[in-house]
C-alpha cells in the first residue's frame, strides 16, 4: 500500500516541478518586461494593438519599427500575421472589454473608456409622472468623453412626448482648430522652432517624385543635439505664406507629426495629422499646449474691449464658418483661447449696433494680436478694418 502511495505521489509532484523548472523566475524575476508575441485577427489594427498592450493608440511606431520585415505598409495589417510586441515597463497589456471578468452585480462595465451598465443596475425612472405625464428615459452612459467625433449623435430623441437631447460636455475649441490655426509671426526668423523637415524617409521608388507627405508618412526630421526631443514627442510643420502689412508674417500648420526614431542629426516623425501640404523644407516646432477642458464655455459680458480685423489666414472674396481672420488685440487685451467676439461693419457712427452680424472665437494669442475663427456669419461683413469687441469671456 506503501509503494502505491508513493507513485500516485510522485505522478503528482512530477508536472509541478517540471513547470518550475520551465519558468524561471516567474515568481518576482524583477527584471525588464520581456517581448509578446501577438497573432493578428481580422479587423485589428497597430492603432488599436498599441491601445491594447500600451494604453495609448499613438504607441504605434513602437509595434510597427520592431516588427518592419513583416509589415510592408502600416496602413495594413493581414489575419495570422505574427508580431513581437515590445515589453512596456510603464502599462500592462490593456485587456478587450470581452476578455475583461464580468462585473459585480451594479459595477459598471467598461467599453474602450465609457462605462455601461446593465439594463438591470440603471436605477428606475421616478414613479411619479413628469408634468407631461410620462417619464423621461434614464442614460445608460455614466463616463463623459473629453471629445467629440464624426460619430457623435447630436440629433434629438423622442420619448413619448417629451422631445429632449441628451447634455454631455464637450470642448468649445476643438483640438485640431487649434493646432491648424495661421497664426502671425513678425518675421520668418523670429518664429519658434526646433528644426525643419530634412526629406521623406524610405518612400518607394514610383514615389519618388512627390511633393508632399500623407497621414503615416515618415519624414526626417533635423534637429540641433540640444533640442530635448525624444521619442513619442509631438511635433508640428509649419511654413511662413504671406506677409500682413504692419502685422508680420503669415504662419501656416501644415501637419501633426509624432516622433517614432532617433537619429543622428534628426530624428525619423510619422506624419499623424495633415493641415496643409506637408513638405520637404517646412519648418519644425513643438506641438503647442492645449489647455482647455470639456465643460468650460465663455460666459455672457458687457465690455468695451474692441479691435479690428487686420487679415485673414487663407485670404479670399468671401469668408464663412471656420476661416481664420487676424486681430489687433491679444494678451495685451485680456483675450485668451475661446473668447468670443462679436463684429461689425468697419466705420460707422462708434455707435455698437443691437445685433451682432457675426461672431468669432479666439483661437491663438499673442501679446498684441490674435487669431480667430469664424463661428457665426449673418451678413459678409468679414473684410479687413471691420470691427469686433469682446461678448463672451472664457472663466480665468
Amino acid at each position: 500500500m506503501a509503494r502505491i502511495f508513493s507513485a500516485m505521489l510522485m505522478l503528482v509532484a512530477t508536472p509541478l516541478i517540471a513547470g518550475a523548472q520551465q519558468a524561471p523566475g516567474a515568481a518576482g524575476g524583477g527584471g525588464a518586461p520581456e517581448a509578446s508575441t501577438h497573432r493578428v485577427v481580422v479587423g485589428e489594427t497597430l492603432w488599436g494593438l498599441a491601445y491594447r498592450y500600451y494604453g495609448d493608440p499613438f504607441h504605434w511606431p513602437t509595434i510597427y519599427e520592431a516588427n518592419r520585415g513583416e509589415i510592408e505598409d502600416p496602413h495594413w495589417i493581414y489575419p495570422e500575421e505574427q508580431f513581437v510586441i515590445p515589453g512596456s515597463p510603464n502599462q500592462p497589456p490593456r485587456p478587450f472589454p470581452s476578455e475583461s471578468a464580468p462585473p459585480e452585480s451594479g459595477d459598471p462595465a467598461w467599453v474602450g473608456d465609457v462605462s455601461v451598465r446593465a439594463p438591470g443596475s440603471v436605477p428606475e425612472a421616478p414613479s411619479d409622472p413628469q408634468p407631461n405625464g410620462r417619464r423621461n428615459r434614464p442614460s445608460l452612459l455614466s463616463h463623459t468623453p473629453d471629445y467629440r467625433t464624426v460619430f457623435f449623435d447630436t440629433s434629438p430623441v423622442e420619448y413619448g412626448a417629451v422631445l429632449s437631447a441628451g447634455r454631455r460636455d464637450w470642448l468649445v475649441v476643438p483640438r485640431d482648430a487649434f493646432y491648424a490655426s495661421e497664426w502671425l509671426a513678425v518675421s520668418p526668423a523670429s518664429a519658434p522652432r526646433i528644426g525643419q523637415v530634412a526629406a521623406f524617409h524610405n518612400i518607394l521608388e514610383k514615389e519618388h517624385e512627390r511633393l508632399s507627405a500623407k497621414n503615416f508618412d515618415r519624414l526626417r526630421v533635423s534637429l540641433p543635439d540640444n533640442a530635448g526631443v525624444s521619442i513619442g514627442d509631438q511635433l508640428v510643420a509649419y511654413r511662413p505664406v504671406q506677409r500682413v502689412r504692419g502685422m508680420g508674417t503669415i504662419m501656416r500648420p501644415t501637419g501633426r507629426l509624432i516622433v517614432s526614431r532617433m537619429e543622428s542629426g534628426g530624428a525619423i516623425a510619422v506624419v499623424t495629422a495633415e493641415f496643409d501640404r506637408v513638405q520637404v523644407g517646412d519648418l519644425v516646432d513643438r506641438l503647442p499646449a492645449f489647455s482647455l477642458r470639456p465643460g468650460t464655455y465663455p460666459a455672457r459680458v458687457n465690455s468695451d474691449v474692441e479691435g479690428v480685423i487686420v487679415g485673414f489666414g487663407n485670404p479670399q472674396e468671401l469668408y464663412g464658418h471656420g476661416d481664420v481672420a487676424f486681430i489687433s488685440i491679444g494678451r495685451d487685451a485680456g483675450l485668451v483661447l475661446g473668447d468670443e467676439l462679436e463684429v461689425r461693419p468697419p466705420g460707422g457712427d462708434g455707435m455698437w449696433p443691437a445685433d451682432a452680424v457675426g461672431r468669432v472665437q479666439v483661437l491663438r494669442v499673442d501679446d498684441y494680436r490674435a487669431s480667430v475663427r469664424i463661428i457665426g456669419v449673418e451678413n459678409p461683413v468679414f473684410v479687413e478694418g471691420a470691427r469686433v469687441r469682446l461678448v463672451g469671456k472664457m472663466p480665468s
